[in-house]
């Protein structure tokens, strides 16, 4: 699934392009938190260390929340998009 924040009217409506319906349910359940951290680095494609600086923890707590997260979603799914020019 390819998509931008422009394709979106609410920060984590990226949720719906999701084609895997059970990715997508457990991508739901994820907290506030994580689920803008998916967005910083799927959507807007920030890089571990900027979103470190973001939340105000190291880029190694990135990492490990980036882990738990996929653990959590139970997939290796969690990605940024290919983009075709």
């Amino acid at each position: 699934v390819t998509f931008s924040e422009n394709d979106f009217h609410e920060r984590y409506d990226w949720i719906q392009a999701i084609d895997n319906q059970e990715l997508a349910g457990k991508l739901r359940q994820l907290s506030n938190e994580d689920l803008e951290l998916l967005t910083l680095l799927v959507i807007y494609e920030r890089t571990q260390r900027e979103i470190a600086a973001l939340f105000g923890i190291s880029q190694v707590g990135i990492l490990k929340r980036i882990e738990r997260v996929k653990n959590t979603a139970s997939c290796g799914h969690i990605r940024r998009p290919e983009y075709v020019s």
